[in-house]
C-alpha cells in the first residue's frame, strides 16, 4: 500500500500495539508450534471477517481505506484465514490436553489483544496527540 514520503515521521507504538506484539514475539520465541499457530489465528480470522463486514458498506472516501478493505475482504484472504483454522483444528486434533489448553489461553490472550490494539483507534481519534507519545 506504498512507502512513507521521504520525511515523514514516524509514530511510537501504542501501548496496545506494542502490548500484543510482545506477546506474539513472546509465544514465536518461547511456546511450541501449536501455540504459535493459535497466537496467530485471531489476526488472519479477525482481520478477513472485518474486511468481509465493511465490504458490504459503502466504501470510504480515502483510497488507502479502500484498499485496505478490498484486500482483506477478498477471497484470497479469505481462504488465508480458513487455511489458518484449519491448521490449527489439525495441530489441536491429535495434542493432548495441556497443549490444547496452552493454545486455548493463546488464542483467547491473543483475541484480547486484538480487541485491544482494535479500541486504541478509537481511543486515538478522542486523544489526537496519543500516537506522538515517546516510547
Amino acid at each position: 500500500m506504498g512507502h512513507l514520503p521521504r520525511g515523514a515521521r514516524t509514530r511510537a507504538l501504542d501501548p496496545a500495539t506494542r502490548a500484543y506484539t510482545d506477546y506474539l514475539l513472546r509465544t514465536a520465541a518461547l511456546g511450541d508450534y501449536a501455540e504459535l499457530v493459535a497466537v496467530l489465528l485471531p489476526c488472519m480470522w479477525g482481520y478477513s471477517e472485518a474486511g468481509q463486514r465493511l465490504s458490504r458498506t459503502s466504501r470510504p472516501s480515502d483510497a488507502r481505506y479502500a484498499q485496505w478493505i478490498e484486500m482483506y475482504a477478498g477471497a484470497e484472504f479469505a481462504a488465508l484465514g480458513g487455511w489458518c483454522r484449519e491448521v490449527c483444528d489439525e495441530v489441536a486434533l491429535p495434542a493432548g490436553p495441556q497443549t490444547r489448553d496452552r493454545m486455548h489461553t493463546a488464542f483467547l490472550t491473543s483475541s484480547c489483544h486484538e480487541l485491544a490494539f482494535w479500541d486504541a483507534a478509537w481511543t486515538a481519534l478522542d486523544d489526537p496527540g496519543a500516537n506522538d507519545r515517546s516510547p
